[in-house]
């Protein structure tokens, strides 16, 4: 089967333009391609990269530059362009994007007849201009929403794309063409915006992480702790994320700050992750004096951050929304538990009660007493990297790859 993955952008270190966004969409997008292009053929397209042809881990890139990008303007792809806008109405200041996405288009539509299925990444106008690519050429296609963005007030989107989001939603249902997610929860507020339940054109295919090589030497280990200044025998919380307020880590902070001090005496978290709060977090633990404890490391490569992991006790992630969690099933292949809130839309998919402590209340003092029972839990680390495999690369890219035959069949 010949594949070809439609998605904004990727990050790896191969080429810098796939450096620009360093974001865990761009690195999941990755894998997606790798795993599958370890059994199928397959191709990426990236909106918004110009690179030379290439060979990446498992997969080829199609080339882009302006040059491609100017002989293949068709005027239909401005006329969608035009309904586009018209339908669902795009900031002013987002018009130049969206023209240059549809217009990008004309290069796909010259080879989108060339692949089996088109597997589409990303809820944003490039959606709606592929969708209308593969319906012209009459090629399967599948759709997969990496989070909602449109029913969780806490979540900053344009108005169109809420508004395109819902569209395509109730289009899927209503006309049948497939559309995956990444978590149960997020397919179930999806069937209940539309009034039903056990869409067939809806499939969960939950995010998946390399499951060998997190674990460093006990000497880096010990080397890292050492770093920090941290001692052996201290716990020490991984929380993984940009530091945003929907990943809402100044509550993990708020909550430490509620145990007592003998205990904050020998508790650390790291907080790993670009910094785009405005200094919120910063602020909220210089002002409760908790910086000796608290570390915000920034933004660092995946290799790096699997080096916290293996000093870590335990994973925290207490977003106020998430599609799935990327950094629990991570913490998992290292082999450590994780504490988050019950209702977030992954944990019907994540929770063993042997790998995680689900809070039910959202305040700061439930977190507080979450962070104190998993210090006082013993758990079984070879039990969590088993479970861990639930969430491979390899079953991800099997679960993919059934619905592609599904769809093609």
């Amino acid at each position: 089967m010949k594949v070809l993955i439609v998605a904004p952008y990727i990050t790896h270190r191969s080429h810098p333009a796939f450096l620009r966004n360093q974001t865990g969409l761009g690195y999941m997008i990755h894998d997606i391609a790798s795993s599958i292009g370890k059994i199928e053929e397959v191709d990426v397209f990236c909106f918004f990269c110009f690179t030379p042809s290439m060979e990446i881990d498992n997969f080829s890139v199609i080339g882009r530059s302006w040059r491609t990008f100017l002989r293949a303007l068709r005027f239909r792809n401005f006329m969608d362009a035009f309904t586009y806008t018209y339908k669902f109405r795009p900031n002013f200041r987002k018009l130049p994007r969206t023209l240059y996405t549809f217009m990008a288009t004309g290069q796909l539509e010259q080879i989108v007849k060339n692949y089996d299925i088109v597997h589409i990444q990303q809820c944003t106008s490039l959606l709606f201009s592929t969708i209308k690519a593969c319906q012209r050429s009459h090629v399967p296609f599948l759709t997969t929403l990496h989070g909602l963005i449109s029913f969780e007030k806490e979540v900053y989107a344009e108005s169109a794309a809420k508004r395109l989001e819902r569209f395509l939603i109730k289009d899927s249902a209503e006309k049948r063409w497939p559309m995956t997610y990444i978590s149960t929860g997020i397919r179930r507020t999806a069937e209940d915006y539309i009034g039903k339940s056990d869409i067939k054109s809806f499939y969960v295919v939950t995010n998946g992480t390399p499951i060998d090589g997190m674990d460093a030497p006990n000497n880096d280990a010990e080397n890292l702790r050492a770093k920090h200044n941290i001692p052996l025998n201290d716990f020490v919380f991984v929380c993984v994320g940009n530091l945003s307020p929907r990943k809402n880590q100044v509550q993990v902070a708020r909550a430490y700050a509620l145990l007592p001090s003998e205990v904050q005496k020998h508790t650390w978290i790291v907080f790993i992750g670009r910094e785009v709060d405005y200094g919120a977090l910063r602020t909220m633990i210089a002002d409760k004096e908790l910086a000796s404890r608290l570390l915000i490391l920034g933004s660092m490569p995946s290799q790096n951050v699997n080096a916290y992991y293996a000093i870590a006790n335990a994973t925290v992630l207490a977003s106020i929304s998430e599609g799935f969690g990327l950094s629990i099933i991570e913490g998992f292949a290292a082999g450590l538990p994780n504490l988050t809130f019950s209702n977030l839309s992954a944990v019907p998919d994540l929770y063993d009660a042997k790998a995680m402590i689900s809070v039910h209340e959202r305040t700061d003092e439930a977190l507080a007493q979450g962070m104190m029972d998993m210090m006082n839990t013993s758990w079984d680390k070879s039990y969590i990297k088993h479970h861990a495999h639930k969430f491979s690369l390899e079953n991800m890219a099997a679960q993919y790859i059934n619905v592609y035959h599904q769809i093609c069949k």
